[in-house]
């Protein structure tokens, strides 16, 4: 048989057989596309809506909520959190609190936090395809967790409660992929009461991870109707009974009472209808997980395919999100007190009085409060005051009276030269909800008006050990050291000389 020989060919010939064979071995470039995703469309709709929810329309509030906490890294302030159930929770919250010193940095944390929270739920509940858009409505509550606050984060004593809610439930749900990759049914049982036994650290979202490990456990066991399953369940809803109270009582040093035992580890709220509003995201929350992990097993690909579905799924995170903004509003009246105070922080006088005059709706007692202030620090009269309304419902989170001695009479009495009542409003708020950057601020400043310089270094101390308030701190520090510098100081000689009037 004759073989082929190239050379054979003509010129011309000859160099189109070596550029064809040149082309045919010369390995092939693989251009990646970038192709626009149902799941990367949900997602990227996600952070845009919670940039533009937090950022744009709240961003205003979070600045105060790194002013209405205080993270100290000592081991004194380390313990106090340990002795709580979900305390290590709160403990990494409030140290990722201080970073709404930066608005925008705090909340680019929160949404990397929530997309892997997202990317969580999907890995343990094999959520893709039609079923995709359900993974973002756990970290869409989230945001309702936050925006809803309003005047209720001035009364509320959670520490780090911007962060700890979003750690519990993605803890919880991770309890819960791992459970579900171990074969083993008495592996399986040990592994429950193991992730219950971690109450002391993750209080609730312990208990909770226990309870999706059952609903998960009671679905496979009655699909297969294999019972090996039967003693995880058992012993794990006995771990989830037992853990709490064996806490209650032998954990040494706990500050926990009996009351609500199995929900601490969640924020202090109270049990009343009056905070109904900060509960529901966090009960929508919890319930969505344990029917996610009861009904994992019945997600198949037909149901990931099927376009009915997508619907489905993509309404409910379109109605979670609607819920989200509409939790999100705040009244005009307390977006310009919280505006009101910040020009106050920086002794802007007129702009406190540039916001009042900007407001369509009836000013409150504090917004007028905050602008005869203002007022009088520019040289000028007082307008007429109306007295403070309470809420009809008696809500003591928005009771107008509760906002005026928490927010305002504070600032308001120091810069009038009452700074007996100033330190006193100041204290007892701290006593009560936990000391707070924002009240530590007029304590030092009212000590060092009344020339008690030892106990002003005390609390500002306590300020030089933060993150992002230390240059405050050395400030101050400096009246603290060299009291006659006091009388160059255009803040401190502008406040009358009240204080034998208190």
């Amino acid at each position: 048989m004759r073989l082929f020989d190239p050379h054979s060919l003509s010129d011309n010939n000859k160099f189109h057989y070596f550029c064809k064979k040149s082309h045919a071995m010369s390995p092939v470039k693989n251009k990646v596309k970038f192709t626009l995703t149902p799941n990367i469309i949900t997602l990227s709709a996600f952070i845009v809506f919670s940039y533009m929810l937090l950022a744009v329309k709240n961003g205003y509030m979070l600045r105060w909520y790194d002013e209405m906490s205080l993270f100290l890294p000592d081991r004194i302030f380390f313990d106090s959190f340990m002795n709580y159930p979900g305390g290590i929770l709160r403990y990494i919250g409030a140290f990722l609190t201080q970073l709404m010193y930066y608005p925008w940095l705090g909340i680019t944390i929160l949404v990397a936090l929530w997309i892997f929270m997202s990317w969580v739920i999907k890995l343990a509940f094999s959520l893709d395809g039609s079923a995709y858009p359900l993974t973002i409505v756990a970290p869409l509550l989230m945001i309702a967790t936050i925006v809803q606050l309003d005047e209720a984060w001035l009364s509320l004593n959670t520490p780090g409660y911007l962060f700890s809610n979003t750690f519990g439930f993605t803890l919880s749900t991770a309890a819960l992929l791992a459970y579900r990759s171990i074969g083993n049914p008495l592996l399986r049982a040990v592994t429950g009461v193991i992730i219950v036994a971690t109450y002391p650290l993750f209080g609730f979202f312990a208990l909770l991870a226990g309870v999706m490990c059952i609903a998960c456990e009671a679905v496979t066991i009655t699909l297969s109707r294999r019972y090996g399953g039967i003693a995880a369940v058992v012993v794990t809803i006995v771990a989830i009974i037992a853990v709490p109270q064996l806490y209650f009582r032998y954990m040494p040093g706990t500050t926990v009472d009996n009351n609500c035992l199995y929900v601490k580890g969640l924020p202090e709220l109270m049990m009343k209808g009056w905070d109904m509003y900060l509960w529901i995201p966090l009960i929508a929350t919890s319930l969505l997980l344990v029917i996610l992990a009861a009904t994992q097993k019945l997600i198949g690909e037909k149901f990931k395919s099927s376009k009915g579905v997508n619907y489905l799924t993509i309404a409910c995170a379109v109605l979670t999100a609607v819920y989200v903004y509409s939790a999100g509003q705040k009244s005009e009246q307390l977006r310009a007190t919280v505006l009101m105070l910040y020009h106050i922080d920086h002794n802007r006088w007129d702009n406190v009085v540039n916001v009042m005059s900007r407001v369509k709706e009836q000013p409150d007692y504090n917004m007028t409060l905050l602008n005869n202030t203002a007022l009088i620090k520019l040289g000028g009269g007082a307008n007429s005051a109306i007295k403070p309304r309470n809420t009809p419902d008696g809500n003591p989170r928005k009771n107008e009276s509760f906002t005026m001695t928490a927010f305002v009479q504070v600032p308001v009495n120091y810069h009038l030269g009452k700074t007996n009542q100033s330190y006193r409003w100041a204290m007892e708020h701290s006593v009560k909800y936990g000391k707070r950057v924002y009240f530590l601020k007029y304590l030092v400043k009212c000590a060092l008006l009344n020339d008690e310089f030892k106990l002003a270094k005390r609390y500002n101390d306590l300020l030089m050990s933060t993150m992002f308030h230390r240059n405050w701190a050395e400030h101050y520090n400096r009246y603290i050291e060299n009291p006659e510098l006091m009388k160059q100081s255009q803040e401190f000689m502008s406040i009358p000389k009240l204080i034998l009037a208190d």
